[in-house]
């Protein structure tokens, strides 16, 4: 399986100088998210975690820790998550890792497992698993606050340019739910 740091090398290159970290953990989320609802698989290997700024994937903590080598990252052979990954960027690159994080902190997988996180059973964890990530993302219905990020309260030539479909069929309906 691809290994998280390989997707944060293809964003890194595809946004050269403008990422830092707390944007590439977002990043990487939405390429989880988008990657699992399109495709039913994960991405990469690592689990996302929720923290008080957001999701945070664990690419180098324990080489830092730790002070390992951190191994280079791997060409991206898979199609699927270049794809994604493009589709993310191109989405959500222009967005700075604060206005990122506010956004997942709307989020239901962000929301749930900071809840879990928060518990007083000692029992819980933070992690962001990957079937509500996967419910989140391939939910067709969108939200008042989705569309108006999207623009379709006002110039819907924006919402095009912003929008990034769900998998075959989903502009379709789309369109008909405009068009309704």
């Amino acid at each position: 399986m691809t290994a998280a740091r390989d997707v944060a090398a293809l964003i890194n290159d595809l946004i050269p100088g403008q990422v830092g970290e707390k944007k590439m953990h977002k990043l990487l989320y939405y390429v989880q998210g988008y990657h699992l609802a399109w495709h039913d698989r994960p991405a990469f290997e690592e689990d996302i975690h929720a923290y008080e700024h957001g999701p945070v994937v664990h690419l180098y903590r324990a080489a830092r820790v730790h002070r390992w080598d951190v191994p280079d990252p791997e060409p991206l052979d898979d199609a699927t998550i270049r794809d994604v990954t493009h589709m993310v960027v191109q989405r959500f690159g222009r967005l700075t890792g604060n206005a990122l994080g506010k956004r997942t902190h709307e989020e239901d997988p962000w929301i749930e497992a900071w809840a879990n996180a928060q518990s007083d059973d000692p029992w819980t964890n933070d992690v962001i698993y990957n079937d509500p990530l996967r419910k989140y993302f391939s939910d067709p219905a969108l939200t008042d606050e989705q569309r108006r990020s999207l623009g379709l309260d006002t110039d819907l030539s924006a919402a095009w340019e912003n929008f990034v479909p769900d998998p075959p069929g989903a502009i379709d309906a789309f369109e008909a739910m405009l068009n309704s």
